[in-house]
């Protein structure tokens, strides 16, 4: 991979001292050391357009060549793996071999403390082992509706014969909405 430079350059094309009133300047045309250098932001920094802007692309030209192009689609899928990978060996450094944190007394550094991450740690063995660590999640669910739907095809006697009378009582429902007013009185 090409090292990107430690700073875009800010000349010529993407000189930022634009004079609002002219037209815009254009991004050159995509060349083969402009994509590898997008290759290459890429496996650094992760952000697609990001990466393009900073190697001189204009992302939506880019977006176009790699839709058309399959090998340059499948060096940018590369370029992202490497990037998940560093992510990876970043959460396993401060997971597992931790950071070293200064310890300080009265404004001195006296001495160095590991500080490991139990949180990226529980992250990582979800991960690694989901059927050991995964969350075990139990649903148990009593449903209650007025409606019934019946699989097969019962005249309303048979029904009645296999499940009984659940309708519900009139009389019940008639006195409960029939009852007297508290605050006539």
């Amino acid at each position: 991979m090409v090292e990107p430079p430690s700073e875009p350059a800010v000349t010529g094309a993407f000189n930022l001292n634009w004079d609002l009133a002219k037209r815009l300047p254009a991004y050159p045309e995509i060349t083969p050391e402009a994509v590898k250098l997008y290759l290459s932001y890429l496996s650094i920094k992760g952000v697609k357009r990001h990466s393009a802007i900073m190697a001189g692309i204009e992302p939506s030209r880019l977006r176009a060549l790699i839709k058309k192009d399959n090998e340059l689609a499948a060096l940018e899928q590369a370029a992202l793996e490497e990037y998940h990978e560093q992510i990876d060996m970043e959460i396993h450094s401060r997971a597992i071999t931790g950071q070293k944190k200064a310890v300080y007394f009265k404004g001195k550094i006296i001495g160095y403390d590991t500080v490991k991450s139990d949180r990226l740690l529980e992250f990582m063995a979800r991960a690694n082992n989901p059927e050991k660590y995964r969350e075990h999640v139990q649903v148990d669910a009593t449903v209650r509706a007025g409606v019934l739907v019946v699989q097969q095809s019962l005249d309303p006697d048979d029904w009645e014969k296999q499940y009984g009378d659940m309708r519900t009582d009139k009389k019940r429902v008639e006195s409960a909405c029939t009852q007297p007013d508290q605050t006539s009185e």
